[in-house]
């Protein structure tokens, strides 16, 4: 009994531990779902896995797996504690199997056991909670110099600023960053910017409203799903990534907060992974439109206006219309080249180096230099950054929208709205699409992506509901097999003979005195069939009897006293012609 409550103490300790980390601090939902998937990975290899040592590493390695994630929190001495405690349990698992296979007594094991438990433990416990401390330390500050070369990457430019340049070596990346369905959109808003230096751009627009947003996904027109390895800013500046046209959004939290840019922002703000909304029709509850301009929407340094305003007024000559006056930059700026390898002189102001020297750049640059210079004519520009175009993934009805997607463009008031402008030049194509191997391959990360989230999502409590109604299922699906399986060898092999007739136990003690001894796994029937090719004449007799005994014993035909008899004059028999 006491071997088989053990299978079950490493995913049990491992569970417990996690309870008590996640009481006295936040675990990362990452860590959390790993934990818990490795927890009932572990309840499960126990309560199925039938061979013992097999049994006892898979159970072992998995609780390993979710102690570890468990652990990824400061918890002080409940860690430590713990610690020991699993260590212990650990031990216990791995020697168990040991005792059970040469069937040692609880007695006889436990002193040898419990001793080499209680130095393994300790000394374990030791290196968990002294030496490992001291080891990640070191590991971590190397990490962080390690990682500070990639602050500017891991930031993507889709924060409150972005400094030029930030986005060029991500437009070189494959790495998928969300996925669309549902209606084609081709822009998608992430940030904007109205504020303006030499080195880059930040917003002023910080204002929220938190609004409704119960669409059901089955009536929303579009779809948008963040990649979970996707380099996204996370916590308060975290966003939505949405086609302007969206309206009547719809999340899992039934809410969503808009700021002053008209950007959606997930509410709360770690409750993001996928939206839904209108993109075409009638908006049943159309989203609060970004504000009117404002200073900063007009606003030029004096030294930029001066260097600006005269290309300005050079390209949009004999234009009469803002809209006019819009076009015409664009047009100019089409005729700029495009490369995304252009080193900032940080001497000049990027802009003006862009316009007047180099003549060639990325998004970024032609967005800025088309909102400074409608801006030193009057007109009310920003710069907005997201991603454009996105792979067809054509077996699964979806899009993939990748790092190198990242784009920038610009929004100017006209006529008393909002309108979108792209300067920059159509040099590649964003619109592109996969292989049918790629597309499988994709749709099945894609569907890892899903029950990652799904799983990252449940709360302990629901864990703890979950793991109760597996472990009462698996206990009941245990015990049936038990049953079912006792049956079945007992037809089959003739089961335990620690419960025989007396009688039986007579008859087979005499065959094997004349070397015919029956192997424990051998059925009765078949050894009733080999007792009956012996060429003696006591061998139908025996047949006769080790039959009767088969029924009566797993058939209940038959009577026991008859059997009795029956099993006793074959011995006598065969005893018989022995002396």
């Amino acid at each position: 009994m006491w071997l088989t409550a053990l299978r079950f103490g490493p995913p049990a300790t491992a569970a417990i531990m996690l309870a008590l980390v996640v009481s006295g601090g936040v675990v990362a939902a990452g860590a959390r779902a790993l934990a818990v998937v490795c927890i009932l990975g572990s309840t499960v290899a126990a309560a199925l896995i039938r061979r013992a040592d097999l049994r006892a590493h898979a159970t072992v390695a998995l609780a390993c797996f979710a102690f570890a994630a468990a652990g990824q929190v400061r918890a002080g001495g409940r860690y430590a504690l713990g610690s020991l405690l699993f260590v212990a349990v650990v031990v216990a698992c791995l020697r168990s199997h040991r005792a059970s296979s040469a069937r040692t007594t609880v007695a006889s094991a436990s002193r040898t056991v419990w001793t080499r438990l209680g130095v393994v433990a300790a000394a374990t416990a030791l290196l968990l909670v002294w030496l490992l401390p001291l080891a990640s330390g070191a590991l971590e500050r190397r990490l962080v110099v390690w990682l500070a070369s990639l602050e500017n990457e891991e930031e993507s430019g889709f924060s409150s600023s972005m400094r030029l340049g930030s986005t060029t070596r991500m437009k070189k990346g494959d790495r998928i960053v969300l996925r669309t369905s549902g209606a084609e959109v081709d822009l998608l808003r992430g940030a904007v910017f109205d504020r303006y230096d030499a080195r880059g751009w930040s917003t002023t627009m910080t204002r929220r409203t938190v609004v409704p947003a119960l669409l059901p996904e089955a009536d929303a027109d579009t779809k948008v799903v963040f990649a979970r390895g996707a380099r996204i800013v996370r916590g308060r500046e975290a966003r939505w990534f949405s086609p302007s046209s969206a309206c009547d959004p719809g999340t899992a939290s039934g809410k969503v907060a808009v700021d002053d840019a008209g950007l959606l922002r997930p509410e709360p703000a770690l409750s993001y992974d996928e939206i839904w909304f209108r993109t075409r029709g009638a908006c049943r509850s159309p989203l609060p439109a970004a504000a009117p301009p404002g200073e900063n929407d007009v606003e030029v340094d004096d030294r930029l206006r001066a260097e600006l305003g005269p290309v300005a007024r050079d390209w949009t000559a004999g234009a009469v219309s803002d809209a006019a006056r819009l076009d015409a930059i664009a047009a100019r700026l089409g005729a700029f080249g495009y490369s995304l390898d252009v080193r900032l002189d940080p001497r000049r102001d990027p802009v003006v180096d862009f316009l007047l020297r180099r003549r060639e750049g990325h998004c970024e640059l032609f967005a800025s230099s088309m909102v400074l210079l409608a801006r030193t004519l009057g007109i009310p520009s920003r710069v907005v950054a997201g991603y454009r175009g996105g792979e067809s993934n054509r077996s699964f009805g979806y899009r993939v929208v990748r790092e190198r997607n990242a784009h920038a463009w610009v929004e100017a008031w006209v006529d008393g709205r909002w309108q979108t402008f792209d300067p920059t030049p159509v040099v590649e194509d964003m619109h592109g699409a996969a292989s049918r191997v790629d597309d499988a391959w994709d749709g099945a990360a894609f569907a890892l992506d899903r029950a990652l989230s799904f799983v990252a999502r449940i709360t302990l409590l629901e864990w703890g509901v979950v793991l109760a109604c597996a472990a009462a299922v698996l206990g009941l699906v245990r015990e049936v097999s038990s049953r079912l399986g006792k049956r079945r060898r007992g037809l089959r092999t003739g089961g335990d003979d620690r419960d025989a007739l007396p009688a039986f136990d007579a008859l087979s003690r005499a065959l094997a005195a004349r070397g015919h001894e029956r192997p424990p796994a051998e059925p009765i029937e078949d050894f009733a069939r080999r007792v009956a090719a012996v060429h003696e004449d006591w061998a139908s007799s025996v047949e006769d009897a080790l039959l009767r005994y088969a029924a009566l014993r797993y058939g209940g035909r038959g009577s026991e006293r008859d059997v009795t008899d029956a099993l006793e004059r074959a011995a006598r028999t065969i005893l018989g012609r022995v002396t």
